[in-house]
């Protein structure tokens, strides 16, 4: 099969502060401004150049590439160095790249799936002493 044209969905954050943007399982994260456009130019060798599934979550947004997909990521007209530009995602099958991420690192919040912050750390004095 010759290469796929690439699709193009682009979204403008309409909000009053900057937002947090996170690719999986590229792990890669962007920060778009307020009034920012992000672009996204998601492209595969074969075959047809599936959507990526978006979630909204209080976190930010969370992009999760379909199988066998990469994601040029632009922000307000400037590409974005990134793993999903030069690394093609594995297909996961009908687990997905979502479901993968939430059965692989949805207990160990450490990896941040989706883009959740990184859990707060106490120190031994604070867990020993109770100061926070």
């Amino acid at each position: 099969m010759a290469p796929s044209q690439p699709a193009t969905i682009s979204l403008c954050n309409a909000g009053a502060v900057d937002r947090q943007v996170w690719l999986e399982p590229w792990c890669d994260e962007f920060v778009l401004p307020s009034r920012g456009e992000l672009s996204l130019r998601v492209e595969a060798d074969e075959g047809v150049a599936w959507e990526p599934e978006l979630e909204e979550t209080e976190h930010g947004l969370t992009i999760y590439g379909a199988g066998d997909t990469r994601i040029r990521v632009s922000i307000n007209g400037v590409e974005q160095g990134s793993a999903s530009a030069e690394l093609t995602s594995p297909d996961f099958g009908s687990l997905g790249a979502r479901g993968l991420v939430d059965v692989v690192f949805s207990n160990v919040p450490e990896t941040r799936p989706g883009g959740a912050p990184a859990p707060r750390r106490r120190g031994w004095f604070r867990r020993l002493f109770g100061n926070d």
